[in-house]
Parts: structure tokens; C-alpha cells; sequence
């Protein structure tokens, strides 16, 4: 829920596990979502779905595979960054609303918090 409200929030039009596989992307370009599904036991086919999903609306391209061992890679292409960008900036201002009462500037170790929450797209597992 919370990926759908951030998409709803940043203008995105991407399912939830679009979302987190493109945070994932951006943090690992090996990302592979036939492991993801293994490792938090979510379905295979919904994330087979998200990562069509990416690639139909050309927010994801493939990449060379730098090290020569076939694993596939993915890359953010400029619109995928773009949106990454909005749904980090979404999830920002979410974060913000919930502190709305605090003054940054008398709260560094707050807003540091905010800021690396805020980009941790990728960490929320979709349901």
C-alpha cells in the first residue's frame, strides 16, 4: 500500500512491484527478479509483470554485462531516473507530512533520516 499511495502521490502510473524493482534496479543493475521472488517469497510472475511493465513504458533498458559472465544487468534509462526521482520525492514529502511539526534546520540528524528514507525506493517489498 504504501508504493501505491507514493506512486499515486509522485503522478506515477506503475504497479507496486514496478516501483520497488525500479528502486532495486538503481541500487543493483544485476538485480535478478527471479531471485528477488526467492528471497522474499513473493510470486515470480508479479515481478516477471513489474519488470515488463518498466520495459514497455521505457524506463528500463538491458546493459552489456560488464563482467562477461551472462548474468543480466539493467539500466535506468533518462525517464526511468526521471521517475525514480519523483516517486523519492513522493516518498520525501510523505516522510515530511509525518514530522510536519519539526524545523529541519534545528534537526539535522532528522532531516538526514528523512533524506536517506526518502530514497530507499527499493526497500519496501511489494505485497
Amino acid at each position: 500500500r504504501l508504493l501505491e499511495r507514493m506512486a499515486a502521490r509522485a503522478g506515477v502510473a506503475l504497479s507496486p512491484a514496478a516501483c520497488w524493482l525500479l528502486g532495486r534496479i538503481a541500487m543493483d543493475p544485476a538485480t535478478d527478479p527471479a531471485e528477488l521472488a526467492r528471497r522474499y517469497t513473493l510470486d515470480a510472475r508479479l515481478l516477471g509483470a513489474g519488470m515488463a511493465e518498466l520495459r514497455a513504458q521505457g524506463l528500463i533498458a538491458n546493459a552489456p554485462d560488464a563482467a562477461g559472465n551472462g548474468a543480466p544487468r539493467h539500466l535506468l534509462t533518462p525517464a526511468g531516473g526521471a521517475v525514480l526521482d519523483r516517486l523519492v520525492a513522493a516518498h520525501r514529502d510523505a516522510l515530511a507530512d509525518l514530522v510536519a511539526e519539526w524545523a529541519p534546520e534545528r534537526h539535522a540528524e532528522l532531516e538526514a533520516l528523512v533524506a536517506r528514507l526518502s530514497r530507499d525506493v527499493g526497500a519496501e517489498v511489494p505485497a
